[in-house]
């Protein structure tokens, strides 16, 4: 007796949900940099001992120290071959803007750097693309964090996911 109007509703309501998925993800694609930004509120607050074995993910990480001025931070990010879903970092200003970023994505695994001020970035945020594309802030980074790699080069080598 309910059979139809179930079934109905229940296509009904996976269509809108399939399409707000897709425009959110259309619209993060389209506005770029900020979308990231709009999504790293629910990483997790990880430290330097946090690294390979994260919970999700395995992340390697090498440094070299001195390659930059004592007052700045670079930041790598490489994948391996096998991993072509995109992955980014996210440096974030005191007021929570964006200031920088780097990706890989498909057949682009890096080495994609930029260097950073300390005085400037208040936490990077480590991210992915999650379920159908939607961009997912995983780990996050603080200054206090950041600031024990001052005049360092940190290379980050996101390994499995």
């Amino acid at each position: 007796m309910f059979e139809r109007p179930v079934r109905s509703t229940l296509l009904a309501a996976m269509l809108v949900m399939v399409s707000l998925i897709t425009l959110t993800g259309g619209a993060q694609a389209a506005r770029g940099v900020t979308a990231i930004s709009d999504v790293t509120a629910f990483a997790r607050d990880i430290d330097w001992g946090s690294f390979p074995d994260l919970p999700e993910d395995r992340i390697a990480l090498s440094e070299s120290p001195g390659v930059v001025p004592g007052d700045s931070i670079r930041l790598v990010l490489e994948s391996a071959p096998n991993i072509t879903w995109w992955k980014a970092i996210d440096a974030h200003a005191w007021d929570g803007s964006n200031i920088g970023w780097v990706e890989t994505k498909n057949a682009n695994h890096g080495p994609n750097g930029m260097t950073v001020r300390l005085d400037d970035v208040s936490d990077i945020v480590l991210a992915k693309a999650g379920f159908l594309g939607v961009y997912k802030g995983m780990y996050r980074l603080s200054n206090e964090q950041l600031r024990q790699k001052a005049g360092s080069q940190v290379t980050f080598r996101w390994q499995r996911d």
